[in-house]
């Protein structure tokens, strides 16, 4: 909303009741993420974990303590106008931005693609919307900085009415008595052309050198991050179309093998099945990168990957954190296709299996066939015994 008022200017002053529902609730989340800043120990380049309170403060950014002042409220306690203060507020902006942008980098690589769309969709949503409050700010405030040459696309001063071709009384917002909503709808409107084509859109043109200048910017932007931003979903897209082509290479020479064999319709059925299970199998070892780790970013790697699936266990209710950090560090995700078989009775398992999705038959063959003994579903193990004792599987 910082955008909007000082470029819209929807509301009287600060302390419209609609002004205070979009400032509180920012100013007490700023207070709040700084207050959790300077209270969270942290993890040190040597693995070491660093729970003192002075070094936690210096390590909290400086930036986070400059939001969280007031300012705007103070500047306008000693008397600053309305205006003024609210520029003020662009620092909190600012930092919800750097926060964002922060995170987006961190999750890196471990983002699906629709995340990474969501993620390029609202970062093109908002330098629409703050190029469009932009713009009216400089039709609106132009004719105020430079009275001699009072015209920009939004007003002219009446004096100079007659050097401008903006019909105010057709045009979609500027009409007199035009509300906020259409005056941003149609500011929108033209930031969207401007950065999908050129700077300018029908009587929506450039009127003054500093409006030119920005539509120069704005066009800049098209030819470099506009352009980026298409290339990123572009790659998006062709990474899919390769993996799909890959697979379906894969599966085609599978169906072709099955089709000039003898075998069995249902044992090829069987054969499809699983080459079709397995393509969710990871294409890298997961388990050597991990183990490549230290052990304290094995243990908080753990804490956001494996942590989770242990709380439910019945196995491990009662124990203590520490003793679920340690297993947790030792699970390793693995898929079975169906019909693929975990251990064979008189076998010793090697392995413990904790079961996240799908389910485990125990089967017996007797003479007349195979016997379902029992059904471990999500949340339950299988091979517990044979696992900590040695035992044979009966």
């Amino acid at each position: 909303m910082v955008p909007v008022r000082i470029g819209f200017q929807p509301w009287d002053g600060m302390l419209d009741w609609r002004a205070l529902a979009t400032d509180l609730p920012a100013d007490v989340l700023t207070v709040a993420c700084l207050l959790v800043a300077c209270n969270t120990a942290y993890v040190s380049g040597k693995s070491q974990l660093v729970v003192s309170r002075a070094k936690i403060m210096r390590r909290a950014s400086l930036f986070l303590f400059v939001a969280a002042v007031p300012l705007d409220w103070l500047a306008f306690w000693f008397g600053g106008a309305v205006n003024d203060c609210l520029w003020l507020r662009v620092i909190k902006l600012a930092y919800a931005i750097r926060a964002l942008v922060r995170q987006g980098g961190r999750r890196g690589g471990r983002e699906s693609t629709r995340q990474r769309l969501l993620g390029l969709f609202q970062a093109v949503s908002a330098l629409l919307h703050i190029a469009a409050c932009v713009w009216f700010y400089l039709g609106s405030e132009y004719p105020l900085w430079v009275p001699a040459r009072g015209v920009s696309w939004l007003w002219a001063q009446p004096a100079l009415q007659n050097v401008t071709f903006i019909a105010y009384d057709q045009q979609l917002g500027l009409e007199p008595g035009a509300t906020v909503w259409e005056q941003y709808l149609v500011s929108l409107y033209w930031a969207c052309a401007t950065l999908t084509s050129y700077g300018m859109t029908g009587s929506l043109s450039p009127q003054n050198e500093v409006e030119v200048v920005y539509s120069i910017l704005l066009m800049a932007l098209n030819l470099t991050v506009f352009r980026f931003l298409i290339g990123e979903v572009s790659g998006l897209v062709m990474v899919k179309d390769e993996e799909l082509a890959t697979r379906r290479a894969r599966l085609g020479a599978v169906e072709s093998f099955l089709r000039g064999s003898s075998l069995e319709k249902d044992l090829q059925d069987e054969i499809t099945q699983h080459f079709k299970a397995s393509q969710v199998r990871p294409a890298f070892d997961q388990t050597s990168i991990l183990r490549g780790l230290s052990r304290s970013l094995q243990v908080e790697v753990a804490g956001y990957t494996t942590r989770g699936y242990l709380d439910g266990v019945a196995l491990f209710a009662g124990c203590s954190p520490q003793l679920l950090d340690a297993v947790s560090v030792l699970l390793v995700e693995v898929h079975f296709a169906p019909e693929e078989y975990l251990y064979r009775t008189s076998e010793v398992a090697r392995d413990m299996f904790l079961v996240i999705d799908g389910s485990v038959d125990e089967l017996t063959e007797t003479d007349v066939g195979e016997k379902l003994d029992c059904v471990h579903r999500p949340g339950s193990c299988t091979g517990v015994l044979s696992f900590f004792f040695g035992l044979r599987r009966l």
